[in-house]
């Protein structure tokens, strides 16, 4: 008996640090200036497991708190939480289905991906952002709607594949990571990439990098390093606005 009181106070706890990510994921996203208005959604669980915590649809980005979370299972079958619930969950469930590798989910229509997305075409090879995405990053463009619906949601996540973000056309953006601050950090970048075309884009025709120097800055830039520092940064941030 003790040791099953034991492991559920140590469930308990780790349920607390999942909500607590999630929570400042939203709201270092809408610091970064991501959000748009009521819209986005972010998600959070361990590698692997077969529950996760997911923002309600009533709250914008930089408002969500541990409390105001829901827990979902990957049947769809929400386990907590009284708030409403947003109608994409089955982008959520199929893409966690498909990438056990997957803790964190965000799922945007920042300004510059959203308007972005609506060409139906990859990024041209600028900067360090862009490279960081030169592996792959699909597009999906069968349907802009809403992924309320798990056949919607399992073609999607099929379409993500194993890259780390991706585009639905006419519809926002996605990104994934093992953790909160790697699936935030990939959203943020692949905006920046966004925003430097479009801007360079003012300037005449772009001026791509050749392969060889986009995989010279992809290996030579230390990302995971940036995100680290970045992510901290935005939390001293935050807690300086209390």
């Amino acid at each position: 008996m003790a040791r099953a009181r034991a492991k559920r106070r140590a469930a308990a706890g780790g349920d607390r640090e999942l909500r607590r990510d999630v929570a400042l994921g939203c709201r270092v996203l809408a610091l970064q200036g991501l959000a748009e208005g009521m819209l986005g959604i972010v998600g959070h669980r361990r590698p692997g497991a077969q529950t996760f915590w997911i923002k309600s649809s009533d709250l914008p980005l930089d408002e969500v708190t541990p409390e105001s979370l829901l827990c979902y299972a990957l049947d769809g079958k929400c386990l907590h939480g009284g708030r409403p619930p947003h109608s994409e969950v089955p982008l959520y469930t199929e893409i966690y289905r498909l990438r056990p590798d997957v803790g964190s989910i965000v799922h945007l229509h920042s300004p510059y991906a959203a308007a972005f997305c609506t060409r139906g075409e990859g990024l041209t090879q600028l900067n360090q952002y862009s490279a960081f995405f030169q592996d792959d990053l699909p597009i999906f463009r069968g349907n802009p709607e809403r992924v309320a619906t798990v056949a919607l949601g399992r073609a999607i996540a099929e379409r993500l594949g194993r890259a780390k973000a991706m585009l639905i056309q006419h519809h926002g953006m996605v990104a994934v990571g093992p953790d909160m601050p790697t699936a935030v950090g990939t959203a943020v970048f692949l905006e920046r990439a966004i925003q430097s075309q479009a801007l360079a884009a003012q300037f005449g025709p772009l001026v791509p990098l050749d392969a060889d120097w986009t995989k010279r800055l992809a290996e030579s830039t230390p990302y995971a390093r940036l995100i680290a520092h970045e992510w901290a940064a935005c939390l001293r941030r935050l807690a300086r606005k209390r």
